[in-house]
């Protein structure tokens, strides 16, 4: 239990905490006594980790207990929605008490026990919710009923991150653990967080300027253009969200394509999501755009000796570059926003991501539990930006002009046309509209005008920034600003 709870053996044996079954069957059971020393009931967890629980109750026992207990140590006590985790904190010495009742749903979370109440009077809270939608409405449930019983709580802010493995305070501490951390320190550290969590902790500007995180150096993301690298300050900006919105077939999806790809081939890692197109499709896109020879082609596998020949030096010239592509075949049923957010931190971890391109925002799946279109669009923002800046990536977002927006001119598209993006397009540090020209077969162009750029001057009388695009093989280059479409070669 210490490697994988972070619970010494002293607080095993000090709570009963057993180990009963059959090897591949086994659970840890842990005895749940009254205020009087009496065991009440006793419930037990699979060892093996799996979510499967069950409680003995002697006959006549009520169904609401608090354990474990220890309300003996330094600072606030902890109360934590499970047994494990509550031992983890005994462990650290510091208080808690585990409530073994359970959470209930996103919609109904359950009220702390009557027991619970009586114990807690007079001492000052720490609640350590998990990091998922259950667990946060229980957190802000319990502490609206502690603070309606007249008790001192506050909800502790521990940075948790399911998708990074930390979803709740048990993991937390474990992973303090891993990194050599021992007891005191761990004690000490969520002091800090309980420290952290006064609303008004860290407010003043003389506390801002002092935090670390205030002067973390920020990092540009350049998109290989000039131009618009120019418009946007520098860049793609890391630890937020820039939106690349236009029209269907307006040449949107492809400028992220090129953005990737050139910032791959300057050597930044990246990771490439795309829910509307194949991975191999995507693939064939960034061939054509390299080796010059039309998309056409390449998709029928018509190549002739002098196609085949760009072809392989292409591969042999860019398949090394840093950039990861994932499609529908890496998730089930849809992408969800939790979804998304596992596997960019997962590819940062294993691929030092550093610019993430989601193609396209309106293919991302409502979570279950969302109550409308609204709700969903705030929670995708939420998400989003909590990605970009988790992991320190400048995150790229493709989107789509709702419908009744699509027969009007790009100059006359405002942010609130986006589909799927009511709340992001606030959010987001950039917001672009991607439309495109086209003249002679080979020959076009590809417009961005910025709606909104957080870090950089948005002159609305700034002409748009104009790139070259050939669309049979789908590449985008500079060109310089003013340049009409009937006089590209």
């Amino acid at each position: 239990m210490w490697t994988t709870r972070g619970i010494d053996r002293a607080t095993v044996e000090r709570f009963g905490v057993g180990l009963i079954g059959e090897p591949g069957r086994r659970f840890w059971t842990f005895p749940v006594a009254d205020k009087c020393g009496q065991v009440v009931a006793v419930k037990a967890h699979r060892a093996d980790g799996q979510d499967q629980k069950s409680w003995w109750r002697p006959k006549g026992a009520g169904g609401s207990h608090v354990w474990p207990v220890d309300l003996s140590r330094d600072g606030p006590a902890w109360v934590c929605p499970g047994e494990l985790k509550t031992l983890a904190v005994i462990a650290c010495g510091r208080s808690a008490v585990g409530i073994t009742s359970g959470e209930g749903s996103r919609d109904h979370p359950l009220d702390l026990p009557a027991a619970a109440l009586d114990l807690l009077r007079g001492h000052t809270l720490a609640i350590a919710p998990d990091d998922d939608e259950v667990g946060r409405a229980w957190g802000e449930h319990v502490r609206q009923q502690l603070a309606d019983s007249g008790i001192d709580a506050r909800t502790v802010d521990l940075d948790l991150d399911a998708a990074a493995g930390l979803k709740d305070v048990g993991d937390f501490i474990v992973r303090m653990y891993q990194d050599g951390k021992d007891g005191a320190a761990v004690a000490a550290t969520l002091d800090e967080h309980y420290r952290r969590s006064d609303p008004w902790c860290g407010a003043s500007v003389g506390e801002l300027w002092r935090s670390d995180r205030l002067w973390k150096p920020v990092r540009y993301i350049g998109t290989g253009l000039h131009w618009l690298d120019a418009r946007l300050g520098g860049g793609l900006r890391t630890r937020g969200v820039h939106l690349f919105a236009g029209k269907t077939g307006h040449a949107k999806s492809q400028l992220a394509v090129q953005v990737a790809v050139n910032a791959a081939i300057a050597g930044v890692p990246v990771g490439f999501f795309s829910l509307e197109l194949g991975s191999d499709e995507v693939a064939q896109l960034i061939m054509a755009a390299l080796s010059g020879i039309p998309r056409m082609i390449l998709a029928t596998g018509a190549l002739d000796p002098n196609h085949a020949a760009r072809l392989r030096e292409a591969m042999t010239e860019h398949s090394g570059m840093p950039l990861t592509i994932l499609d529908d075949e890496k998730w089930d049923a849809g992408l969800t926003r939790e979804g998304l957010a596992a596997l960019v931190a997962d590819g940062v971890t294993r691929f030092a991501w550093k610019l993430v391109v989601f193609d396209y925002l309106g293919l991302l799946v409502p979570s279950e539990n969302d109550r409308d279109q609204y709700d969903t669009d705030v929670r995708h923002s939420t998400e989003l930006k909590r990605i970009a800046r988790k992991n320190d990536v400048a995150l790229l977002v493709v989107a789509a002009f709702r419908k009744g927006a699509t027969f009007r001119e790009s100059a006359t598209l405002s942010i609130d046309d986006l589909i799927g993006a009511g709340r992001l397009a606030y959010d987001a540090q950039t917001v672009v509209v991607v439309s495109r020209d086209i003249g002679e077969e080979n020959c076009g162009l590809v417009k961005v005008r910025p709606l909104k750029l957080r870090f950089a001057p948005c002159d609305e009388s700034s002409p748009d920034v104009q790139l070259r695009w050939r669309p049979r093989t789908g590449l985008i280059t500079d060109l310089e600003i003013g340049t009409p479409v009937e006089a590209l070669p």
